[in-house]
């Protein structure tokens, strides 16, 4: 007897009007009906030609269709054994409190972003994005890139406002000195065409607008999807924007998130470690499944949240401002 299941890292979610197989070791989405997310979650430990058997022929050969579709994809397969191949375990685990921050910056900022950066990477932040509002020099970057260097941060994000000194040999230089920069995105320019490294090119975007501050935060898109082991266990449970996250505000401010009006001192008088209390980790566990609308979407794991912008201000359990996906039409409205 055969039974069909799906790849481990191939992980079905049901949403209102449809279902997505999220496989997290291609990064890719697959959608399905709600009628083979049934036979893949309430059937998998039936034959599958027992389950054909049952069906009116209508039925069957959608089944089938479908299934030969996630088999050409390399989403499931048959096997004779299916207890050979259990679930995937979604469990999440960061060892340490603070596994990301943002920190903003502009030209009244008068705050010790070195000693920032040392601070965030003794409570174990291995992912830093700075917004340097009003440009920066590019000797002053380099010393942070520099210090990085002594620290276990491992992923840097950066936003640069152009100026004449960020023409294409330095940016190349950059890029290629400091690979922990992850992506660096450069506004107020057009595209400077940096062809002459294909590396280069896949870690930074130019944007001819400005960006003057946090205003610009929690816009929901399909490009902002994380498609990962990481994001999605992590989803399951916990806040998919705010868990183990910090901010560092353009005055100073500690912060969870830089649009939320919460503060928790200020790092040029309060020590970060001694700023985390049990109120400042109060949105970390508000998850997807709990959240208004979200909760019947597709979509859910992979989409990051905002609890800055809401449709309804006074319901902290409300559906992002700025989201414009409709689960209940599929339909990006």
């Amino acid at each position: 007897m055969k039974y069909f299941l799906l790849f481990q890292s191939c992980i079905p979610v049901k949403g209102a009007k449809r279902c997505t197989i999220c496989d997290l070791a291609k990064k890719d989405i697959y959608f399905i009906s709600l009628g083979l997310y049934e036979f893949l979650t309430e059937f998998e430990n039936v034959p599958y030609h027992e389950i054909l058997d049952f069906q009116d022929e209508e039925v069957r050969d959608k089944i089938k269709s479908e299934v030969d579709f996630l088999v050409e994809k390399e989403v499931g397969f048959f096997t004779s054994n299916p207890k050979k191949f259990p679930r995937l375990k979604l469990d999440w685990a960061y060892p340490a409190v603070i596994s990301n921050a943002i920190i903003e910056h502009n030209n009244s900022s008068d705050y010790n972003i070195l000693d920032v950066i040392q601070q965030l990477n003794q409570q174990g932040c291995k992912f830093i994005e700075i917004r340097f509002y009003d440009g920066y020099s590019l000797e002053s970057l380099e010393a942070i890139l520099k210090q990085l260097d002594s620290t276990d941060v491992n992923s840097l994000i950066i936003y640069l406002k152009y100026s004449a000194k960020w023409n294409r040999k330095n940016l190349l230089r950059l890029l290629i000195l400091f690979p922990r920069i992850a992506h660096l995105h450069v506004f107020g320019t057009q595209d400077l065409k940096l062809n002459e490294n294909e590396e280069a090119i896949q870690r930074i975007s130019f944007h001819k607008g400005l960006i003057h501050d946090n205003s610009c935060c929690g816009t929901i898109k399909e490009n902002y999807f994380s498609i990962n082991f990481q994001s999605f266990s992590e989803a399951q449970e916990y806040n998919s924007c705010l868990n183990g996250k910090m901010t560092i505000s353009a005055t100073g401010n500690i912060k969870n998130c830089p649009s939320l009006p919460e503060t928790y001192g200020n790092v040029k008088k309060v020590a970060i470690k001694n700023s985390i209390s049990d109120n400042f980790r109060k949105y970390w566990k508000i998850n997807k499944d709990q959240i208004d609308i979200c909760r019947d979407c597709e979509f859910r794991y992979l989409c990051p949240d905002c609890r800055a912008f809401l449709k309804d201000a006074e319901n902290p359990f409300s559906k992002p401002k700025k989201c414009n996906y409709n689960p209940y039409t599929a339909v990006w409205e």
